[in-house]
């Protein structure tokens, strides 16, 4: 069906796995992608990574504030991944004008 070489959107597979990577287990996993000179350079990877990574810390607070309950939030990574994977750029509401206004995409 597809070969190797084949890829979603004209994104290669790489760096939809890195994106996917940054909400499926964020707020760890853009820390440390970030660390990658190859990968915090490239426009997809980076813009899912900046909002995997604020959307993460977001989650982490609520997730202590409320006692475990907005542990459900997770299932929103979870489906942020599955569209970072698919190849979409999406912007999430709020975060990623604020990342934007922050200049952490440039």
């Amino acid at each position: 069906m597809f070969d190797q070489e084949e890829d979603f959107n004209g994104i290669p597979d790489e760096d939809r796995i890195w994106a996917a990577a940054a909400y499926a287990f964020s707020p760890i996993a853009p820390l440390l992608i970030m660390l990658l000179d190859d990968q915090k350079d490239i426009p997809f990877v980076k813009a899912h990574l900046m909002q995997a990574l604020t959307i993460g810390i977001l989650y982490v607070f609520i997730t202590l504030i409320t006692l475990g309950c907005g542990a459900i939030l997770w299932l929103g990574l979870l489906y942020s991944a599955f569209k970072a994977y698919q190849g979409e750029t999406f912007q999430i509401p709020f975060i990623y004008e604020f990342i934007e206004k922050q200049g952490w995409l440039e």
